[in-house]
């Protein structure tokens, strides 16, 4: 039997859609259960510690783990049990973003110059400093606007996992207007939590951050 409607969410990974719930049960932990959301067959249940949030990149690295590990969501079969520790998520996390910010340095080879120190800084497991270098090169870059709505999305992301909120701010002047009005609500919110502080602290990006205020508070007539 698949899941039920009520009670659970969707996820799209990698051009496939997934229903998943939480659980609880006699492990030690909670419980991802998910099924392909479509053609639903065998499913497949990962147990996480508790206190672990469950976000919806906590189910997908379920699914992209599972999935390595013959997970057949389309065929029928016995439900598929896996387990991550805290510590695997983490790292997991943290690999994923590194490869993402490697991506991006192949996309915006052409349009951003000095990206080779960024992969250096990677090389070196130097992550923080590699994406400071990157946002620095887009800003400095004399083409505008430089991103795309997903790329910007992507780099928000990155800059959300190491710990570099002012960085990925700064880019929302890179997109073009129109994307600029499709910036996720999450995304919205946490520029305008974080940008009273980034002002305090970045007076050499005083008048840039000044102006992405305007952008979701303008001044009234």
């Amino acid at each position: 039997m698949g899941l039920a409607k009520k009670g659970t969410r969707l996820l799209t990974v990698e051009g496939v859609r997934y229903r998943w719930r939480v659980t609880s049960a006699d492990e030690p932990g909670l419980g991802i259960v998910v099924e392909d959301a479509d053609s639903p067959g065998q499913r497949m249940v990962t147990w996480v510690d508790h206190g672990q949030v469950i976000s919806p990149w906590v189910v997908r690295e379920a699914i992209l783990h599972a999935l390595s590990q013959g997970w057949q969501p389309q065929t029928r079969g016995p439900d598929l049990t896996f387990r991550f520790e805290s510590s695997n998520l983490q790292s997991a996390r943290h690999e994923r973003r590194t490869s993402q910010l490697l991506e991006l340095c192949d996309e915006l080879e052409d349009r951003v110059q000095g990206l080779e120190d960024v992969r250096e800084f990677v090389e070196y497991g130097e992550r923080v400093i590699a994406f400071e270098t990157l946002c620095d090169r887009i800003i400095h870059t004399d083409k505008a606007p430089t991103l795309s709505l997903s790329e910007f999305e992507e780099l928000a992301a990155i800059g959300e996992e190491f710990g570099c909120p002012f960085d990925w701010i700064s880019l929302i002047l890179y997109l073009s207007p129109e994307d600029r009005e499709q910036i996720p609500e999450y995304l919205r919110n946490l520029a305008a939590k974080n940008i009273p502080d980034a002002l305090a602290r970045s007076l050499t990006r005083k008048e840039w951050l000044e102006r992405i205020r305007e952008l979701f508070n303008p001044p009234k007539p």
